[in-house]
């Protein structure tokens, strides 16, 4: 790298950091201009009010750097090009027989290095504070809303009539899971929903689901091969084997745990005690700590497979023969039994979620796993959401190669050029979503070009 090439990176990073600064504070001034009654409301004295403002904008920061980068890149790149012809220093150059283009290329590294802290900006730092960006200006703390619909990676959809994110519980929860082609299978209603214990996540090897409480699963599912003859719940198990076949499993030391007619399996980690026989006979069959896997028979085309829908935990659980025809059929009896129903959504999600741009707050990588499944949102959004992360670092470049022409060339056409970066950022127009993020590049790209080439050195 050649002293010219460390002075002209040197004065553009120096034009970064200023357009930084004053962009940044114009976004920061103008919103809580605008909104300075929002943190009015926010109650408290005056310290307080401060300290809520600061935390507050120190968060949006990240967002408004990510809004404003482009920018903030083609702004200093003209400023900086600006200052050398002010000060005759492109004259000189010239004068010596150095090219324009050798003074643009150490710009265009300096404006992909800034694009790089753009893109970690985006896929990291933005994910990392989520759900601070969707906290409202009048309040530090998000309220209790309703989880109206909201679907998971297992296509599995999320209902709540209340939903408090402080403590991360629901009221009223109802899950709803659904078929390769979103056709209801099993629906689970439930009094309440929680995050997992400690204790809890420990017996099923996993914390990433809902524990739901007072729970009803039911088989809702058209053409199923096999449905439950009796829907589970928190309270009964219901199974198609005899006392007679349980004591039989049990001195052959079989496992108890596959039901194929009831869909039900018990895990391995469940502790089964029989009594002491009296007379012969077995008087109580009882299961300490006992987990029931729940599945559903689920049919893909012409192929059947297992469904899982969940594990119930519980206490105990006591065994319950039918003891003549007519009575209840026999089950076990479950004692502070609780359903945990397994979904990549947790309460960052939900609060993630009530805003209308949640899909700029995900890394790519998420974005494009929703793609791979219905998450209840329009699947437009998320492809567009997706092909503009991609080609944004693009249009960082191609913006600053449509604004040299406001310094560089010796005829200078700036309506011309102003006129091509006001068009390069046109990109919402309705059309397919890959088109509207790709087609600016195609069509402004070649412009860019001829552009550049026409610059006179």
């Amino acid at each position: 790298m050649t002293t010219l090439d460390r002075y002209i990176i040197r004065t553009f990073i120096t034009s970064v950091i200023l357009w930084f600064i004053v962009l940044m504070s114009v976004r920061v001034m103008a919103d809580l201009l605008f909104n300075f009654d929002e943190f009015a409301d926010t109650g408290g004295d005056f310290g307080e009010r401060i300290q809520w403002i600061a935390t507050y904008y120190s968060c949006q920061s990240v967002l408004y750097f990510a809004e404003l980068g482009g920018v903030i890149i083609v702004a200093a790149a003209v400023f900086s090009l600006a200052r050398m012809n002010y000060t005759n220093e492109l004259t000189a150059i010239l004068a010596s027989g150095v090219s324009l283009y050798r003074v643009l290329f150490p710009i265009l590294i300096g404006s992909v290095i800034v694009g790089g802290l753009i893109f970690i900006d985006r896929e990291f730092l933005i994910p990392s504070i989520s759900h601070r960006l969707v906290r409202t200006r009048d309040n530090d703390t998000i309220k209790d809303f309703m989880i109206p619909a909201r679907s998971d990676e297992n296509r599995t959809a999320w209902y709540a009539k209340m939903f408090n994110p402080a403590q991360g519980k629901m009221v009223s929860p109802r899950v709803v899971l659904r078929t390769a082609d979103l056709q209801p299978s099993v629906t689970v209603m439930a009094a309440a929903g929680r995050r997992p214990t400690k204790s809890e996540a420990e017996r099923l090897e996993s914390d990433q689901g809902w524990i739901l409480e007072g729970a009803v699963a039911r088989h809702v599912g058209q053409g199923s091969p096999k449905v439950w003859p009796n829907s589970p719940t928190v309270a009964q198990v219901f199974t198609s084997q005899s006392r007679d076949k349980l004591l039989e499993m049990i001195n052959q030391h079989v496992n108890l745990a596959v039901d194929n007619d009831n869909g039900v399996a018990l895990h391995g980690s469940s502790r089964l005690i029989v009594s002491e026989p009296k007379n012969g006979m077995y008087d109580d069959v009882i299961i300490e700590k006992p987990r029931f896997d729940l599945w559903v028979y689920e049919r893909v085309g012409d192929t059947t497979s297992h469904r899982y829908v969940g594990t119930i935990l519980a206490d105990r659980a006591d065994w319950h023969d039918q003891a003549k025809p007519g009575d209840i059929e026999a089950h076990w009896e479950l004692t502070n039994g609780v359903l945990f129903v397994p979904t990549d959504l947790d309460s960052r999600a939900f609060v993630l979620r009530q805003s209308s741009s949640w899909l700029d707050f995900l890394a790519l990588k998420d974005v494009t796993k929703l793609l791979t499944f219905d998450q209840a949102v329009g699947a437009k959004e998320a492809e567009l959401t997706m092909h503009a992360r991609m080609t944004e670092p693009i249009y960082n470049v191609l913006l600053l190669l449509l604004g040299v022409p406001f310094i560089l060339p010796r005829e200078r056409n700036l309506k011309t050029s102003a006129g091509l970066c006001m068009l390069a950022v046109c990109k919402h127009l309705d059309m397919v979503p890959s088109l509207r993020a790709w087609l600016p590049l195609m069509v402004f790209g070649p412009i860019a070009a001829l552009t550049v080439d026409g610059i006179k050195t």
